[in-house]
């Protein structure tokens, strides 16, 4: 049975440790609100699974079910640029 946008939701959440208050006050929506969510007794606007994708780190995807990896691949984070080196000094004139 394929699993629901709720359900996947609530997968990826838990799986990051998150619970649904915690959540929805991450993406600016009452507890009640994500708790119908995730029943999927509520379908969430586009902008929202949006929001919740990017907070619990999921592909949209993931939340709609096209695939079942669901981790986005972080890239590392550059080298930081190499320490600056002292400009030389010019000598001074002679004479």
């Amino acid at each position: 049975m394929k699993e629901s946008l709720g359900m996947r939701i609530k997968l990826a959440r838990t799986r990051r440790g998150l619970n649904q208050a915690e959540l929805a006050r991450k993406i600016g929506i009452s507890k009640n609100s994500m708790n119908l969510i995730e029943r999927d007794m509520s379908q969430p606007a586009f902008v929202w699974v949006q929001k919740i994708a990017e907070e619990i780190n999921v592909s949209l995807d993931y939340l709609g079910g096209r695939t079942d990896e669901d981790t986005i691949a972080v890239p590392s984070a550059a080298a930081p640029p190499p320490p600056k080196r002292p400009r030389p000094r010019k000598a001074a004139p002679v004479g």
